[in-house]
């Protein structure tokens, strides 16, 4: 399917090639004609020194309608040709300068060509950006529906990998294993390019894993979607813009870093020539081993007798990745736009254990040590074909897309009791398959009104082949999936009256599920309907001040590492499943908040309140054997109220400091059980950068999550501090940057605790944290700004949904 598909875009790429061609096409020769150019350099007014890259656009005198234009030189020099004789109107921008425009400049057949003196620009203090402000680019972007955080503007984001990159966002947290949470809330969805990926489907963490730090762009934080977002993801959606350059001419990058815990290179290699774009991308990531200490102890009655469970141990990690892309993007002509895109992933995850244990009761004392091995793989691939229509009304449109998804995994888990020989040998090799098909048409109906509207098909099959055979005997058993979601759905934006804006919008979508197993065990299946409201208002005030309130309703499917029936024992004494029969989470979403912006400083201010229903969590029992088994089930109601703040400030010129802190109480009420919890969680972040002269920029992050507050207990708390420094080398064109995570110690200690009606237990975990790393990046190519250059909207599928998983390993 995936061949026959990629023919399909191939063919129709190369029959609009042909067609633009043809005589009366784009393409058609034209008689002779004389040209001449426009030259420039373009200098810092309070500097005096020259502004490289700056932008350069040409026009006709008198109109907006951009037809030609060119970027200046590291020396600033600008150089625009193939201009015919007639009145033009040069406009000249770089971000953090205030835009220059001069008209008119007069090209004649007898003076084809034109000089101009020196253009000064001055510096902005002030960028609007939706709502944005800052002395440089700015890192924060606060807009009406979602919060822009420019990680291209970090001085610490050339090393590491999208997990260290999430942990500086604000109102985003990760966790040890790289599980991401948007305001406490782990139901989130995070998708790359605003498309769904593979990478994500079985394990996000993964994913971000194998995304190196120097390829990110920007991180979009959404907390109330809007309709035409699914209406997966009750925490929120976060968007991975990856760096794309859309100008004129062949270029790319090379970047590689090197560190004492993880090493990452990539490339990239740019062609766009006319209307045609051709893009390609290569990368891996290497570990190396992590030895990790563990300590847990449980204790838990049975007929008012203590029984006892103490372990120990050490735990040997390495993970290894890497992923490929490569797309296609060709306009037909002014209106019609092809593209298609095809990515490649694969994943390795070793884990090695020695572990003593010794579980006691009134009668009897069980010492034993336990060795187990992990060897797990995923390979991933996705396609997409897109098709946009633009028309001669501005910001009319219409898009179809078609995506498909496959994701491969396979996981090896053994283990060895000694002395008692017993051992344990499982496989599971799991399939999924995703199908998508979306189309979108946006209206404007007047200046201050536009309507979008769509439709959309989601079809999705998963099967899971898994046994494992123990010295008690052999389980065998394969789970088939198929879940189809359709939806359709209705927004509006309009500008009600001067500085009130109104977002509105409504989603329907129904669910449709089966599921049958070999082993004789019943199948199932289920059907459900959701209608979504989303609803955001924004007003501006004076002095750049914003206030916005929103609701949203959202809707959290169980993803597949939830749903996996596949026994991960591993620890015969500590066991988890998942289960096939979960319901979806539900979740009403409020939202009240603030923001203003004076000179160099900003503030963002919101508090919220999140009910959600048929919580998804592990929940853990003991039997009567003195064995924990966790089962993924809907355990809760979660009441949320909390309180969101950022702030930027300037003190000085060269120096911004940055920080958030979100903090909420959770209400948490059993649905399956008496239990109940209440808590406060927080986290803080902090952030301070310092650019000295000649590219060299250094800058300090340091943050704390606290323990989550979960129905049983709490989930491990985690902070770090990290140090970066990087230096432009080669012209601009290149950097170095050295970075320390975590020198003040060498572990990361994270601590668990658990309880339920017949037992009490705490963990420890500790791994190797400290890490020093070198990175180097260049950037090669001569690019060109053309009308067909920058500026296109993003197409294609976004999967905002289904409830994600931590590590995945193991699971689907």
């Amino acid at each position: 399917m995936i061949k026959y598909l990629f023919s399909i875009t191939l063919f129709a790429v190369c029959t609009s090639i042909a067609y633009a061609q043809m005589p009366g096409g784009n393409g058609a020769m034209q008689a002779p004609s004389i040209t001449g150019k426009i030259t420039a350099t373009v200098i810092d007014s309070t500097t005096n020194t020259s502004v490289a890259f700056a932008t350069v656009s040409v026009a006709k005198s008198g109109s907006d309608k951009i037809i030609n234009g060119a970027v200046a030189d590291e020396k600033g020099n600008v150089k625009i040709t193939g201009l015919k004789p007639g009145d033009y109107r040069i406009i000249i921008s770089f971000l953090g300068y205030k835009t220059k425009t001069i008209d008119p400049i007069t090209l004649s057949p007898q003076k084809p060509d034109f000089k101009l003196a020196k253009i000064t620009l001055t510096p902005n203090n002030t960028v609007l950006s939706g709502v944005t402000i800052d002395a440089q680019a700015a890192v924060i972007e606060n807009k009406i529906d979602k919060l822009v955080y420019n990680a291209d503007k970090d001085a610490t984001s050339a090393s590491g990998d999208a997990t260290e990159i999430l942990k500086k966002v604000p109102m985003v947290s990760v966790d040890l294993d790289g599980n991401v949470a948007l305001r406490g809330n782990s139901s989130v969805r995070v998708f790359i390019n605003g498309k769904p990926s593979n990478l994500t489907a079985g394990s996000a963490s993964d994913a971000l894993k194998m995304i190196p730090a120097d390829q990110i762009k920007t991180v979009e934080v959404i907390t109330n979607p809007s309709a035409k977002y699914d209406g997966e993801g009750s925490g929120g959606i976060i968007n991975i813009i990856t760096k794309k350059k859309d100008l004129e001419g062949t270029n790319g990058s090379v970047n590689a870093s090197a560190g004492t815990r993880q090493n990452f290179t990539n490339a990239s290699l740019n062609v766009r020539k006319g209307r045609l774009s051709i893009s390609s991308t290569i990368g891996g990531n290497w570990s190396w081993k992590r030895i990790g200490t563990n300590n847990f102890f449980r204790a838990d009655t049975l007929n008012d007798m203590v029984r006892t469970l103490n372990q120990e141990g050490r735990t040997a990690i390495i993970r290894n990745g890497g992923r490929g892309t490569f797309g296609v993007d060709y306009d037909i002509n002014k209106y019609n736009n092809v593209s298609s895109n095809i990515a490649v992933n694969g994943m390795v995850f070793n884990r090695d254990g020695m572990q003593n244990s010794v579980f006691t009761d009134t009668d009897t004392t069980l010492a034993y040590t336990r060795s187990s091995k992990d060897f797990n793989t995923r390979m991933g691939l996705d396609f997409d074909a897109n098709y946009k229509r633009t028309f001669e009304q501005k910001d009319k449109e219409w898009t179809v897309s078609f995506l498909v998804n496959q994701n491969i995994g396979n996981a090896i888990s053994s283990y060895v009791l000694t002395p008692t020989n017993e051992s344990s040998d499982g496989k599971n090799k799991n399939i999924n398959t995703e199908l998508t098909g979306q189309t979108d048409f946006i209206q404007p109906i007047t200046e201050k009104l536009k309507l979008e509207t769509g439709l959309k098909a989601i079809s999705r099959n998963i099967t899971s082949d898994y046994n494992y055979q123990q010295t008690a005997g052999v389980q065998q058993n394969v789970f088939t999936y198929k879940q189809d979601v359709y939806a359709a759905y209705v927004s509006t934006t309009a500008q009600v009256t001067k500085g009130l804006t109104l977002l509105a919008g409504i989603r329907g979508e129904q669910t449709r599920i089966g599921g049958a197993f070999t082993n004789g065990t019943a199948a199932f299946a289920n059907n459900y309907t959701n209608i979504l409201p989303s609803i955001t208002i924004s007003k501006s005030l004076k002095k750049l001040q914003t206030i916005k309130a929103s609701f949203s309703q959202r809707i959290q499917r169980p993803g597949q590492r939830f749903l996996n029936p596949f026994t991960e024992n591993s620890d015969p004494r500590n066991i988890s499943v998942g289960n096939p029969y979960l319901a979806p989470e539900i979740s009403n979403l409020y939202e009240l908040g603030y923001s203003s912006f004076v000179k160099s400083s900003s503030i963002n201010l919101s508090v919220f309140h999140r009910h959600t229903t048929a919580v998804i969590e592990g929940f853990l029992q003991v039997d009567t054997a003195g064995v924990s088994r966790t089962v993924f089930q809907n355990v809760s109601t979660i009441n949320s109220y909390g309180l969101n703040a950022f702030g930027s400030i300037s003190p000085v010129n060269k120096l911004t400091i940055r920080g958030s802190v979100n903090l909420y109480y959770d209400f948490i009420n059993s649905a399956i059980s008496t239990l109940s919890n209440q808590g406060v969680n927080y986290m803080v972040n902090a952030m301070a950068t310092y650019s000295f002269s000649k590219g060299l920029i250094v800058e300090a992050v340091g943050f704390i999550n606290s323990p989550r507050i979960t129905l049983q207990g709490t989930t491990p708390s985690f902070s770090m501090v990290t140090f970066g420094l990087r230096k432009e080398i080669l012209k601009k064109k290149g950097s170095i940057g050295l970075t320390a995570n975590n020198p003040f110690t060498r572990d990361r200690i994270f601590k668990n605790a658990l309880n339920g009606t017949n037992f009490y237990q705490e963990s420890q975990f500790a791994i190797p944290f400290r890490s020093f790393g070198i990175s180097f990046s260049w950037q090669f190519g001569k690019l060109d700004f053309g009308q067909n250059g920058g500026g296109r909207r993003k197409k294609g599928i976004n999967n905002d949904d289904l409830k994600q998983g931590g590590d995945g390993s193991g699971g689907m």
